[in-house]
This record gives structure tokens, sequence and C-alpha cells, in this order.
């Protein structure tokens, strides 16, 4: 019983008209990479929370979905680009 069988073909069996594809996808994946790693790190502030109106109405006087809302919308600004935050190193003062 063999387990390690070599069942692959030679790269001579791709089709030349997939070449330039492949050529082509792998330049614009390096220039895609390329130009997220010239990205300016900097610390967005917390924005001013939604009214409780405009919660309850979005979620329906419904707490739970509210509350998880509310949540997701918070950890928004916990993982920012290149840099994550800890929720309690969120300044919150302006928020109460």
């Amino acid at each position: 019983m063999k387990l390690f069988v070599k069942n692959t073909r030679n790269i001579s069996f791709v089709p030349a008209s997939v070449w330039p594809v492949l050529l082509l996808s792998l330049f614009l994946q390096c220039y895609w990479h390329w130009s997220f790693t010239n990205l300016e790190i900097k610390r967005d502030d917390l924005p001013v929370p939604p009214k409780v109106s405009l919660v309850r109405l979005v979620s329906l006087d419904d707490l739970v979905p509210a509350a998880k809302g509310v949540m997701l919308w918070l950890q928004a600004f916990d993982n920012q680009p290149g840099i994550s935050i800890p929720l309690r190193g969120i300044e919150l003062s302006e928020s109460k």
C-alpha cells in the first residue's frame, strides 16, 4: 500500500491562455499587498453614541438586540487598522 503517491501533472499541461491571467493575478496581489503596507496608523476618537430613541426604534424596543447592536458599535473601535485598543482604553467620558 502506497501512502504518498505523486499524481501531479507537469506544468506544461497548463494552457497558454491561462498564463497571462495567472501573471496578472500575481501582479494584482502584490500591488494589493503593497498598497496596504503604507497605511498611516492613527487612533480614531470614539464618536458621540447614537441616541437612545434611535436605538430603541431600530431594535423595535427590544432590549437584547439594542444591547447587542450598541455592543457591536462599540467593538468597531476596539480594532482599528494597525492597532488594537482594549475597550478599557477607549475614553467614554463624552458618551455618558
